[in-house]
């Protein structure tokens, strides 16, 4: 499956809400408002993705830390608006490309809430690799806590991954 990055616009940041806002995504993926997303798509640290599949808008990612030699870009929101099955895993692979052909990072690392299992099988079958667990670090909706599990993937080891059609979505 072949998903295009763009990056985003302000006039974007209506898509950009209504993924996050899916159903049962409050308890998956964080959420900003409108002055949030505009500052994010204005911040030079930071890259605001829009992922589509045939011309169609299907999900986006935030990176954070594009300038940080040390700890790498962070995959700080990863939103995939639909469920067909793959184009989540394709997002992160085309976010991975995009990391790793433009910038000088030599990681790239994501969170993701302990019982977001579909999100951490995929960081898994892509090759990211389970590094700790911040223990009650997120606060949900409901006032209870939350494990963020860290994962990270290395420059080296993405750029020798075998190519995105070798596995099935």
């Amino acid at each position: 499956m072949t998903v295009t990055l763009r990056p985003a616009t302000q006039g974007d940041i209506p898509f950009l809400m209504q993924a996050e806002r899916g159903p049962g995504y409050d308890r998956l993926v964080g959420q900003s408002g409108a002055e949030a997303h505009a500052a994010f798509i204005a911040d030079p640290a930071n890259a605001v993705l829009v992922a589509a599949r045939e011309g169609a808008d299907g999900g986006f990612v935030i990176l954070s830390g594009l300038q940080d030699r040390h700890n790498g870009v962070c995959l700080k929101r990863v939103v995939s608006a639909t469920t067909d099955g793959g184009f989540g895993t394709a997002m992160v692979r085309a976010a991975l490309d995009w990391i790793f052909s433009e910038t000088a990072a030599p990681r790239a690392w994501l969170d993701t809430l302990r019982h977001n299992a579909r999100a951490a099988h995929v960081y898994r079958k892509i090759g990211f690799v389970e590094e700790g667990v911040f223990r009650e670090a997120y606060q949900m909706p409901d006032g209870t806590r939350a494990d963020r599990i860290v994962f990270s993937i290395l420059r080296r080891e993405w750029l020798s991954a075998p190519p995105a059609a070798a596995d099935n979505p």
